[in-house]
């Protein structure tokens, strides 16, 4: 960021990550970061989870969230734990999208006892949980028969299929990362 920034005009209130897989593990691992997340004004994982001890997180504020994971992942289990085709180098349980998700909302300071705005298109559900007091809300579009992929992108050629899963055209994860990065500016 350091180097952007002095390479380039960047508008220091927009600064946000997304990632795949393990690029929305670096996403959280930013999140918790106590430096890094007084610079990221959001983050959008997809196809991943916090694994970040949550006694190690150290933010230094709320952080908005758009979490994007299909339901049938076999890389990165949307229920935690071992997925069928993680690699071997990473066969290690991981927590599910709901704990990830619930550490979050208390972070954030959104009650357990918060109804979600929800809304379906397709096999794809929202749900958006907002933050009543710093704007730092959690959002998480779950894709029903979604695999370890990029909603709206390419689909893998064959063995890709088998390996990682479908990929949903009912959702665009570009799209809707842009859209959520222009409604959480850096306070």
């Amino acid at each position: 960021l350091n180097d952007l920034e002095a390479t380039f005009t960047v508008d220091k209130k927009h600064i946000h990550a997304t990632g795949l897989s393990q690029g929305g593990m670096m996403c959280y691992r930013m999140a918790c970061d106590k430096e890094l997340s007084s610079r990221i004004a959001s983050i959008v994982p997809v196809g991943s989870v916090m694994t970040v001890d949550e006694s190690k997180c150290d933010a230094s504020r709320p952080m908005p969230i758009l979490h994007i994971h299909g339901k049938e992942d076999p890389v990165v289990a949307y229920a935690g734990g071992i997925a069928k085709n993680a690699p071997y180098n990473a066969r290690v349980p991981l927590p599910s999208v709901a704990d990830t998700l619930r550490y979050w909302k208390k972070f954030n300071g959104i009650s357990a006892d918060e109804k979600p705005e929800q809304k379906t298109v397709g096999v794809s559900h929202y749900q958006h949980y907002a933050s009543p007091k710093n704007g730092a809300d959690v959002s998480l579009w779950t894709i029903d028969d979604g695999g370890h992929t990029w909603p709206g992108g390419k689909t893998p050629p064959v063995i890709g299929l088998m390996l990682l899963g479908k990929t949903s055209r009912d959702i665009s994860a570009s799209d809707l990362a842009w859209e959520f990065f222009q409604k959480h500016p850096l306070p």
